[in-house]
């Protein structure tokens, strides 16, 4: 849901008016782009920030689309690449509720300080792929690689875009290496004649800024010096004849502006048209006139703005864009606070620890929660809050983001002003904008999980074309389902938002002359996306924590991940099964629920029926006529067509087969002898990323007897479904057959899927210490159904 902001009236000190219909037209063309056109943003939550070889690391993936919790995609991908650029795996996850969860297993015999994880959606294609999530992850080694001699770069960004001739200008710097870490440096300007003008020094984190005021038929350079003394001469931009430029002043409440224009220029320059948008929607516009003047002073007010990007973009009369500033405006209406306590701290080995969750209010809450011995390397440079709202809409890398938000102080304001100029970049292709032209995408919105696409290339069938495609899906876990699937018009066929990890075998047949028979022409492919290819800039990201880790720090960090290694009885403990220790017998429904239901389907509020020990189930016509009237609101019934209809609360309800997304005509086919165990989930259902308004029913059915067809006897395909993921152990040291005496995690607790809503507004997490973790550290991401972001971060004694 799009967020609307009033536009703001600011104080005009000299010749502004308000703007005429134009912009009214601008404002309406950005409102679709916002609506239809967001970019969208990931974060993800790791585990830990450092791991050894041999490790998993744990993740949580949130996805936004501008200001507002993402339903443009379905899928989200992740590409692990060594420094080299070598692809290690290609990781593909559902999106649900906005989000998604993953594992990366490094390899054992991994030689690398450094993994490079990028991730994407097939949406984020569509623009800049600089903008897609890239983090470069340590990796501890005994002995760390030498690096190369660090070789520093300058870059001059003028205020706006562009120097003036005759125009007083502001000049940003930024300086790095080559790894994107920031330089100090120092210098001076320089004119072709000799003359030296402002002194340059770096403020904060290799930036800073100088003045000038270019002259006609004059050149200008810097001659700096960075940490190694080395001293190096770097061209400034070359300056414009006449023009415009435009200078802010971001104040507490209000942001002061300046316009210029030179003394000498065309009728265009003399009225100005000047937009400040944020998130995508206009709050400030005005018509500039200079006929006489050659500058303007205002402000606008930002007090009632939402915390984020606010970019003001300065056109000419004809609405050609002239110059483009960005500014921070923070008015912390961006968090909400879970409160952190420990009901229950022990100290002892193995001993149990209570961590309890509060709420602060009613709204629901999807949050991520990592538990880790706090003797490991922190970093706290880039959280939830520095990526949505900073790192993730500004081009380029942002060293230590978090130091942003850490206050108010002026020095903090100044630094972050110091990224709005070095950072800034047109958002919008503003020529497209003025003549109301959309963009066309290759990648449109996602509607589907995954798709599952059959082509009939065997001529023989091309006359059966039309008919039922009988498919037999046959996952892993030995669970198998079949579908009847109608011919479309181009001899091909369809089974659309399936979720299914791993892969499937396919079984097929199709009927030719009212008979039955494989055919072998049918080629299969899905909706899913290969992996990226590698590209220049993966591996240029800079490390928060490469200060931390030189080779003495290196090799003890490696020390004590292989201390923990040593303590672990069981090396591949931390993805078994977790074992459960029951007070007291479970009812035949929670058997089945465990033995059924899987991920968001397991537990939760829902109606459940075990159909095996209900000795009237298999009386019914169908399981829709079983269900009807079993819980309050649901509702099955016909359409005046005589199509068959399915609501809860008169809204749209989904069905699922094995988990597996299906429609009401599969689910009528089913004989309801077959079925073993039923799920009614009443809206909303979290487990349907589109919004499950009109909640669920989940139908498992029996072992073994999922189809009528052996798939030995037809044509086999395969396809690939999502990456498996294999739940967190975290072993349960009350159970006393849990001997595991030696226990050398290093991540105590993980569970990257904590929902809360009016109900569920408390929660409390058990888990146990390890062998040797004496203090903790807990760390809280999350985001809320207003789009608010949570970070707490919590040392434990």
């Amino acid at each position: 849901m799009r967020k609307t902001y009033l536009h703001l009236a600011s104080l005009v000190i000299l010749f502004i008016i308000s703007y005429p219909i134009s912009a009214q037209n601008i404002d309406s063309v950005l409102n679709i782009y916002n609506d239809h056109y967001q970019q969208e943003k990931i974060h993800i939550h790791f585990d830990k920030p450092v791991y050894n070889k041999g490790e998993t690391i744990w993740m949580k993936l949130y996805l936004m689309a501008g200001a507002d919790l993402s339903d443009y995609s379905k899928n989200i991908y992740v590409d692990w690449f060594t420094a080299e650029g070598k692809l290690l795996e290609h990781q593909i996850a559902p999106v649900l509720q906005s989000s998604a969860k993953m594992q990366f297993q490094i390899p054992a015999a991994y030689e690398g300080s450094t993994l490079y994880a990028v991730a994407y959606t097939r949406w984020m294609l569509n623009f800049d792929t600089a903008f897609l999530y890239r983090k470069a992850i340590p990796v501890a080694q005994a002995i760390t690689a030498k690096k190369e001699t660090p070789v520093t770069s300058i870059h001059f960004f003028p205020e706006g875009g562009n120097l003036v001739n005759g125009l007083l200008s502001l000049v940003a710097f930024k300086a790095n290496d080559q790894w994107g870490n920031p330089v100090k440096v120092n210098g001076v300007v320089v004119s072709g004649n000799g003359v030296m003008g402002d002194s340059l020094i770096t403020l904060h984190d290799g930036m800073g800024s100088f003045s000038i005021a270019p002259k006609v038929n004059e050149t200008y350079k810097v001659q700096w010096k960075d940490e190694s003394g080395a001293i190096h001469n770097t061209a400034l931009p070359a300056a414009l004849s006449s023009g415009a430029t435009i200078e802010l002043h971001p104040m507490q409440g209000r942001t002061l502006f300046e316009i210029k224009r030179s003394e000498t220029v065309s009728d265009n320059f003399k009225q100005l048209n000047l937009i400040a948008t944020i998130h995508g929607q206009v709050v400030y516009s005005s018509r500039i006139t200079l006929n006489v003047k050659t500058s303007v002073l205002s402000q606008i007010r930002t007090d009632k703005l939402p915390t984020g990007i606010l970019t003001f973009t300065l056109f000419d009369q004809q609405w050609m864009p002239l110059a483009e500033r960005i500014v921070f405006v923070n008015n912390h209406q961006y968090a909400f606070y879970p409160a952190l306590s420990f009901p229950v701290r022990s100290q002892d080995k193995r001993g149990k620890n209570l961590l309890q969750i509060d709420m602060p209010d009613s709204i629901a809450a999807n949050l991520s929660v990592s538990v880790t011995d706090a003797g490991l390397l922190s970093d706290s440079s880039s959280t939830i809050l520095t990526q949505f709202l900073l790192s993730g809409e500004l081009r380029g890398t942002i060293h230590n983001p978090a130091y942003y938000f850490s206050g108010s102080d002026d020095s903090v304001a100044q630094a972050l002003d110091l990224v709005m100029l070095t950072h800034g970049w047109r958002r919008y292709k503003w020529e497209d904008i003025i003549a109301g032209k959309l963009p066309v995408l290759p990648y449109p919105k996602e509607t589907d999980y995954i798709s599952i696409h059959a082509k009939l290339t065997d001529k023989n069938y091309q006359e059966s074309a039309k008919s039922t495609l009988t498919l037999i899906l046959a996952a892993k876990d030995n669970t198998k389902e079949v579908l009847l699937l109608p011919g479309l018009a181009d001899t091909s066929f369809s089974f659309r938002n399936g979720i299914f990890y791993d892969s499937l075998q396919l079984g097929y047949e199709l009927k030719k002359n009212k008979k039955s028979a494989p055919i072998t022409g049918l080629n299969f492919q899905t909706n899913l996306l290969a992996a990226l290819p590698w590209q220049a800039g993966f591996n240029s990201i800079p490390e928060c924590l490469s200060d931390q880790l030189d080779s003495n720090i290196s090799g003890k960090i490696k020390e004590m991940l292989d201390q923990h290694d040593r303590f672990t009885k069981v090396k591949t403990a931390e993805t078994l099964d977790e074992v459960i220790v029951n007070t007291r017998a479970k009812t035949s429904v929670q058997l089945m629920d465990d033995k059924y239901a899987k991920g968001m389907f397991s537990g939760g509020n829902a109606y459940q029926f075990d159909l095996l020990n209900d000795q009237i189930a298999s009386s019914y016509p169908d399981i829709l006529t079983y269900i009807q009237g079993k819980a309050p609101g649901l509702q099955y019934g016909h359409k005046s067509t005589g199509t068959a209809i399915l609501t809860w609360r008169g809204r749209n309800t989904d069905l699922y087969v094995n988990e597996i997304r299906t429609d009401i005509n599969n689910v009528l086919n089913l004989n309801v002898a077959d079925i073993a165990y039923i799920k009614l989930f009443p809206p909303i259902f979290y487990g349907n990323s589109s919004g499950g308004n009109g909640g669920a029913v989940a139908i498992y059915l029996r072992d073994g007897t999922e189809s009528l067809l052996s798939p030995n006897t037809l044509p086999i395909a395969a396809v690939a479904g999502y990456t498996p993921y294999k739940e967190f152990y975290s072993p349960d040291y009350s159970d006393p057959k849990q001997l595991y005496n030696l226990d050398g995690r290093t991540t105590l607790y993980w569970n990257p899927y904590i929902i809360t809503d009016a109900k569920h507004h408390s929660i409390q997490i058990p888990f146990y210490n390890t062998y040797d973790s004496k203090k903790l550290r807990v760390i809280i991401e999350g985001v809320n159904a207003d789009g608010k972001f949570a970070r707490v971060e919590k040392l434990v004694d």
